[in-house]
């Protein structure tokens, strides 16, 4: 896997570098390093992030609703 396509996928799940690394218990810097193409993305990490990628990249989130209140700017 490139760093391009983890990017890619981290994008579909919506996912940070952090949460990744959360996810899979290593430190921030270990997933960073991926990202930045410094040491080698673990090829069992990249097919685990295919295979999971999967169901998100073939039903993307709904188009067309309007959210009954903007979470971003906090609570009111």
């Amino acid at each position: 896997m490139t760093p391009e396509r983890l990017m890619e996928l981290l994008g579909t799940l919506h996912w940070s570098v952090l949460m990744l690394a959360k996810v899979l218990g290593a430190h921030e810097t270990t997933v960073r390093r991926w990202v930045e193409g410094t040491t080698t993305i673990p090829p069992n990490v990249g097919e685990w992030l295919e295979k999971i990628a999967v169901p998100i990249i073939r039903k993307p989130q709904p188009t067309g609703w309007v959210p009954q209140r903007d979470w971003s700017r906090g609570r009111r």
